[in-house]
């Protein structure tokens, strides 16, 4: 459908360059004066095409392109050459450094749009002989590549069907897509000639917005195309689509008689449609999906009300400014005209400088690949304090991390802490690098979070002592820490000592069970009953406090932690039955300790808890 578009006359502007930044100026060696950029067809980080923009506000449109097979370095200008005089380019798009295919429309001669490509860089231009280009009964919209094998071109109906075509294999041959595969169009409607009517990504996606406010959608690079199934838009005079995810898009439309584009979005492949209404400086003027990236978007503006350049990291709902010298001019922000990116590191902005007919190129030092998250993948409910780290991510300037629902545990650093609570549920623990330009590839550790495990409870007879755990089980003796290979349900002492067992199994490992301290005098003793002392509170932080009933005699008082060692000693001598005791216990470490207090006739062996 016949297309007008409307141009600001656009202000020269000089700024400083800076070979020290981020961004750096390059020439376009396109010739005349006001000629800015409003394509980047970006193949890859070295092959690049762009499309001349007459910025002076007349209505006569530029004939001029140029590309670089070095990521810039060096421009070679083209023109359109054999196009014809009143025929000019609303579509340019590159496939390798000297092929390129391109979407025209005669301004003049009723306004037929056709379908063009140049093998030789430019030089020459000829018709794409059998695709779009057979008179009235065909009117060329867009072409689309993904890098430089596969690609597809759309065209308006032709008896009763869009006029879709795809290739792989450089464009050398196009097939039709067949009428099955590709939903009809309502009466009436057509799509529109214009390089930001249509969309795409990595993966074989693309989509296009017709004048029925329709969104035409592909996952299989072209072959096959579904519609939304709810429309934006009842009708587009005028509009702008932009993919930015998988099932994510956003959506620009103007009416017939309207003066400003309405903006909405969907996150749901199409199936339902909001108000779009991001936070930061979204510019309209032109955007970009950045290839392989993590939901990454830039967008440009030469607007007076609203210039310069803005990314987003997040698909679009919050915006940032590049700052830079190139982009700004005694801190207002310059005019930015299209945008291409190849990649999340390397894009290019098309912009007026002292220089005339130049482009912006921005190298982006984004995070590495987050890889291997070192920590356990079975866990248990309840389980505290287990720590997940990852290798130190090159460029990353902090971290961003997920974890399980139900877990609990933040970090920005390259190591967490994870509580694991009573509702957890088995997941994945992300990481992935983030600065200032944005983040790097996701690691992911799958996490499977079990069930608590009981707390067993041990037995004696005679001299041996069994668990009411029948598998998992680990003894100990208070005082000299883990007994090496006691892991049966039943463990037989050779000596006195305080004994106790604690159970892993899957990942989980349950409180330490009730302790029994044995002798060899024939006596074992259950010695929760044999002295009356009360030990608060538990758990503790600071002070812990013993209270003594019964006793009027030489007291030792023992603390060791799980491992068995001795953090704590003192003995006491009362000359009264009943006595206080003070513990200061906020210089330990926190976590699970053990307090015994005996004599030569008594023992008492209790857990304490530190935190």
């Amino acid at each position: 459908m016949r297309k007008i578009l409307f141009f600001l006359a656009f202000i020269l502007l000089s700024i400083v360059i800076n070979a020290q930044t981020l961004w750096t100026q390059q020439t376009t060696n396109m010739s005349g004066t006001s000629i800015g950029v409003d394509q980047i067809s970006a193949v890859d980080s070295n092959i690049v095409w762009i499309n001349g923009f007459n910025g002076s506000g007349t209505t006569q449109r530029a004939k001029l392109c140029s590309h670089t097979q070095n990521g810039g370095s060096t421009w070679t200008a083209a023109s359109y050459n054999g196009f014809g005089a009143t025929v000019f380019p609303y579509v340019l798009c590159g496939v390798t450094y000297n092929k390129a295919f391109a979407i025209a429309m005669d301004t003049v001669s009723g306004g037929l749009a056709s379908f063009w490509k140049t093998i030789d860089g430019g030089t020459s231009w000829s018709l794409v002989s059998g695709v779009m280009n057979t008179g009235s009964t065909t009117f060329a919209d867009g072409v689309m590549f993904w890098g430089s094998d596969k690609g597809f071109c759309y065209g308006d109906p032709v008896n009763s069907k869009f006029d879709i075509y795809y290739t792989t294999d450089s464009g050398s041959n196009w097939t039709a897509v067949l009428a099955a595969n590709v939903p009809l169009p309502l009466s009436g409607e057509f799509g529109y000639n214009g390089f930001e009517y249509a969309s795409k990504m990595e993966g074989g996606s693309a989509a296009f917005l017709t004048n029925m406010g329709r969104v035409f959608k592909t996952s299989n690079y072209g072959v096959n195309w579904t519609v939304t199934a709810t429309a934006p838009f009842t009708t587009v005079a005028s509009g702008k689509i932009y993919l930015t995810g998988i099932n994510s898009m956003i959506v620009a439309g103007m009416a017939t008689g309207a003066t400003a584009l309405t903006w909405k979005q969907s996150t749901d492949n199409g199936a339902s449609w909001t108000s779009y209404s991001p936070i930061g400086n979204f510019y309209t003027y032109s955007m970009t999906y950045v290839p392989n990236s993590s939901n990454m978007l830039v967008s440009t503006s030469p607007y007076s009300t609203a210039k310069g350049v803005s990314y987003s990291n997040d698909g679009g709902a919050n915006w940032s400014d590049y700052i830079d010298p190139l982009l700004q001019t005694s801190g207002v922000n310059n005019q930015c005209l299209g945008v291409g990116f190849a990649d999340p590191s390397h894009g290019w902005v098309g912009n007026y400088s002292s220089l005339s007919n130049s482009i912006l190129k921005v190298v982006i030092t984004l995070p590495g690949n987050a890889t291997n998250i070192n920590g356990p993948s079975t866990v248990c409910k309840g389980q505290n304090s287990v720590i997940y780290t990852v290798p130190l991510v090159a460029n990353a300037t902090s971290y961003i991390w997920t974890i399980p629902a139900g877990a609990t545990g933040t970090s920005i650093t390259s190591g967490i802490s994870v509580n694991y609570g009573a509702f957890a549920v088995s997941g994945n623990v992300t990481v992935r690098g983030h600065n200032v330009y944005g983040n790097g590839a996701i690691a992911s550790l799958a996490v499977t979070v079990n069930p608590p495990l009981p707390t067993p409870i041990i037995t004696q007879t005679l001299n041996t002592l069994s668990s009411s755990a029948s598998v998992g089980n680990q003894w100990y003796e208070l005082s000299t820490g883990i007994i090496s290979s006691a892991t049966s349900q039943t463990f037989t002492p050779q000596q006195s000592g305080d004994y106790f067992t604690i159970v892993s199994q899957n990942g989980c490992i349950s409180d330490s069970s009730n302790i029994i301290h044995l002798d060899f005098t024939g006596i074992g003793l259950n010695t929760a009953k044999d002295i009356s002392i009360r030990i608060t509170p538990n758990p503790a932080q600071d002070i812990l406090y013993l209270k003594a009933k019964g006793v009027k005699e030489k007291l030792l008082i023992e603390i060791f932690d799980m491992l068995g060692k001795s953090v704590y000693t003192e003995y006491i001598i009362t000359s009264t039955a009943d006595f206080n005791k003070e513990i200061n216990v906020g210089k330990f470490d926190k976590g699970i300790f053990f307090i015994k207090i005996s004599n030569n006739q008594l023992c008492k062996t209790e857990k304490i808890v530190l935190n």
